[in-house]
């Protein structure tokens, strides 16, 4: 992960962006939202990075 940013509005929850290179070299940008907490939406981030190839 080359940035990441975390926030919380209503009508999203608490949300993570992130930017990445995955394991072919390919630029990855990962937004996820509706989490019960900040660790919860950093938690799926990881899940996402995982399941795509980073």
């Amino acid at each position: 992960v080359q940035m990441a940013k975390t926030g919380y509005v209503s009508q999203s929850k608490f949300c993570v962006v992130t930017a990445g290179k995955g394991r072919n070299g390919k630029n990855l940008l990962v937004v996820s939202g509706q989490s019960s907490s900040t660790w919860q939406a950093i938690k799926d981030q990881a899940a996402l990075y995982k399941l795509f190839g980073a």
